[in-house]
């Protein structure tokens, strides 16, 4: 099994795209701001440099993971900037 050591931007990134998209599946009045993050957040992950050598599934699977086991110990991000982009 191949275990892909993610930067930890990344997986904060892809773990508030988790959470973001949870928070879509409740009843909001802000719905339309949601699915704008979302999209935000889901280009950061595809455009995020760690890609650049190309991706694969089972990379993605373990981003999820990683991403997952994150939200599960309620870690909070760091506020680096990703790709010039400042984190909210």
């Amino acid at each position: 099994m191949t275990s892909f050591p993610f930067p930890d931007d990344l997986v904060d990134i892809k773990r508030r795209q988790l959470s973001t998209y949870h928070r879509l599946t409740q009843p909001a009045p802000d719905t339309a701001r949601l699915r704008r993050e979302l999209i935000r957040l889901i280009r950061l992950i595809d455009s995020h440099p760690y890609w650049q050598g190309g991706w694969s599934t089972a990379g993605r699977m373990e981003l999820h993971h990683a991403a997952t086991a994150a939200r599960a110990t309620n870690r909070e991000p760091d506020a680096r900037a990703v790709s010039g982009v400042r984190l909210r």
